[in-house]
């Protein structure tokens, strides 16, 4: 899960978030087998208590899963670099074990896909009309191809979907640094307050589809 966990909505969610550099998964990392990261190190032993605490204290019965992508190590040791199939299948295979630990308790998995980034560069008026501030969905292969292993896990686990606020972050299927006059993301990837509100009713609506609160 990482080192954080926020309980939302006053609803049995549970929200698993990459935090100081520690991912979502206990396997995924491209320093956790680097003694010179102490801070990664601690991440790598200390998150499979983690997703153990998690499941013992707050009996969630959906937990949202939002991790950022990067390098993994895979099981011999070797560096796997964002993007490519060995990264991507390491990761695959990481979020499916997690998938199964997690709704073995009778909790629901939902692992959100990420909306694609805009430069930090594109939030100022200057840079509103740029070409690569208005970019279209899926025109980055990578991240489809991140998506696609998300809907994948969904399918061969059990209790696990995905969710997406794409539709809503990039409407029409573009992103662009404003959405309906209203900046999103004040650096192309995190939300503003205004942003964040605007995805409650796609968020509400998803978490309801999955059927997991009772």
């Amino acid at each position: 899960i990482g080192v954080t966990g926020v309980q939302t909505c006053a609803l049995p969610i549970y929200v698993l978030q990459a935090n100081n550099g520690c991912p979502v998964t206990h396997v995924v990392t491209s320093t956790a087998a680097s003694k010179t990261n102490s801070q990664a190190t601690s991440c790598f032993e200390k998150t499979p208590g983690l997703q153990a605490q998690l499941i013992s204290t707050w009996h969630p019965e959906l937990i949202i899963s939002a991790d950022r992508i990067q390098d993994v190590i895979d099981t011999q040791g070797h560096l796997q670099t964002y993007g490519v199939a060995g990264s991507i299948a390491v990761y695959e295979q990481a979020l499916m074990d997690l998938g199964r630990q997690l709704t073995a308790s009778g909790a629901h998995l939902a692992l959100l896909e990420l909306p694609p980034r805009l430069d930090p560069e594109c939030e100022k008026a200057s840079s509103l009309n740029v070409p690569a501030c208005n970019i279209a969905v899926g025109s980055n292969q990578t991240q489809a191809a991140y998506d696609a292993m998300f809907e994948r896990v969904a399918k061969k686990v059990p209790g696990v979907s995905t969710l997406s606020v794409t539709e809503a972050v990039c409407p029409e299927r573009m992103c662009t640094p404003l959405v309906h006059n209203t900046v999103f993301r004040y650096d192309g990837i995190h939300f503003t307050a205004d942003g964040a509100l605007s995805l409650v009713p796609t968020l509400d609506s998803q978490f309801l589809a999955t059927g997991a609160l009772r």
